[in-house]
């Protein structure tokens, strides 16, 4: 079946998350490299490792927390390599840290909650 210039436009541009061929590292150190993975909106993918195989640091660089210093992120087909956390989080795309502290007064649902749609984000 031919296929339009319009189909092969839509294709090229996929929604969702699309990492292509990241490095990622600290320093003279490179933790991750060349790792590709996409996710469609709605689909949960899992990122499986022993300790220290760098699976929070691709994340970390997905969403904007260390510079990739090869590689893209593409977020609904729009690159947002190395942009920073908070913008990110504007466009839906966020990363929650490991940690004990968390708002005493909210519940976890609030506390891991993405930002409303045109909230400040602080």
């Amino acid at each position: 079946m031919p296929t339009s210039s319009a189909d092969r436009m839509a294709d090229s541009v996929r929604p969702g998350l699309d990492v292509s061929g990241l490095v990622v590292g600290y320093g003279s150190s490179t933790i991750v490299h060349g790792m590709s993975l996409t996710a469609a909106p709605g689909q949960v993918v899992g990122i499986v490792g022993p300790n220290g195989a760098g699976k929070s640091t691709l994340l970390k660089a997905i969403a904007g927390a260390i510079p990739a210093t090869a590689g893209t992120v593409c977020l609904d087909g729009r690159d947002v390599t190395n942009l920073r956390g908070d913008r990110l989080a504007r466009l839906g795309l966020g990363y929650v840290f490991l940690g004990r502290r968390r708002a005493a007064t909210e519940g976890t649902a609030r506390n891991v909650a993405p930002p409303a749609p045109g909230a400040s984000v602080q």
